[in-house]
């Protein structure tokens, strides 16, 4: 069983019970962190990702469906990357497209951050989304638009 040294903490830094904070301790590293206090884990920024997989559009009948543009609805201090991708099959692996950097301050839909349109055309039966930080920044997605066309029976 490790321990923990407390020697290092300087005076005034102490745990308050009535903060609603959650901690972690790493006996290993010999550290307590704060959780939600950043986007960096002991200063090294860490990969946020959110991911909706099996996404079924237009009623989730046998039609196919492309996208034609996302319309992201976020909050961000820098670009965040978008994939898009897709599946035939519910259970098939997901086929991922390119990963575009999108940022909210200079685009206002995912079609501007693409360099072509065929990076944005992903068809399937059922869509996949990916939001991705790899840089200690903050973001915030409040939800997102999706443009769709049938593209026939599957």
């Amino acid at each position: 069983m490790g321990s923990i040294d407390f020697s290092t903490y300087g005076v005034g830094d102490r745990y308050r019970r009535t903060e609603p904070d959650l901690l972690m301790a790493s006996a290993a590293n010999q550290k307590i962190y704060l959780c939600d206090a950043g986007e960096s884990a002991d200063g090294v920024a860490m990969t946020a990702t959110l991911t909706r997989e099996s996404l079924p559009i237009g009623g989730g009948g046998p039609g196919q469906f492309q996208i034609s543009d996302l319309w992201p609805d976020m909050e961000s201090t820098g670009a965040v990357d978008i994939q898009l991708g897709f599946q035939k099959k519910l259970g098939d692996a997901i086929t991922w497209g390119t990963a575009h950097a999108f940022d909210p301050g200079t685009h206002s839909h995912f079609a501007e951050a693409c360099q072509s349109i065929a990076d944005l055309a992903m068809t399937g039966r059922f869509i996949a989304i990916r939001f991705q930080s790899t840089t200690d920044m903050g973001w915030t997605l409040l939800g997102y638009t999706l443009e769709f066309e049938p593209q026939g029976k599957y």
